[in-house]
């Protein structure tokens, strides 16, 4: 006999990830990590994207080479501190729960199937113009392409904590 399922759900919510593209978003946790390599510690950042009421916490990782800092330098000039990371002195966890947009990628791997990588950051002013349509990337929460972005585009979000 089976037993009743005190815990109903829709199975077809099930998607392993979001569709390519941008999406409203914040600094939601910044922790030190020591890297599997033994090689110098890397930056792990979480962020909090939305898609309509959705949410989903994906993560990002920065190290001290070229290529790791050249992607801190971009989410830095996102959230507004450019010349805080020319001065050596940007920390992205004074930015928690700062809002930005995500530029969301698909990605596959044999270790963890299909699902959402961070492929990029814009300030929390940017819209989508007529080429981001034209290319099919997804802009779940932004209005029509070319609205300029107001406050309250963010003021809506669910909280964080």
């Amino acid at each position: 006999m089976t037993q009743q399922n005190p815990w109903q759900y829709d199975p077809n919510a099930a998607k392993p990830h979001w569709a390519e593209g941008f999406y409203k978003g914040q600094i939601f946790k910044v922790e030190v990590q020591a890297r599997k390599t033994g090689a110098d510690d890397m930056l792990a950042v979480t962020f909090k994207a939305w898609n309509g009421k959705q949410n989903q916490l994906i993560t990002d990782y920065f190290t001290r080479e070229q290529v790791g800092l050249a992607r801190y330098q971009r989410l830095a000039k996102a959230l507004g501190a450019a010349d805080d990371f020319k001065a050596g002195k940007f920390y992205a966890g004074d930015y928690l729960e700062s809002p930005l947009v995500l530029f969301l990628k698909v990605e596959e791997s044999q270790e963890y199937g299909v699902s959402n990588k961070v492929g990029g950051y814009e300030p929390a002013s940017w819209q989508p113009t007529a080429d981001h349509t034209t290319r099919g990337y997804a802009f779940p929460d932004f209005q029509r392409p070319g609205r300029p972005a107001q406050a309250q585009d963010f003021q809506n979000l669910p909280a964080t904590r």
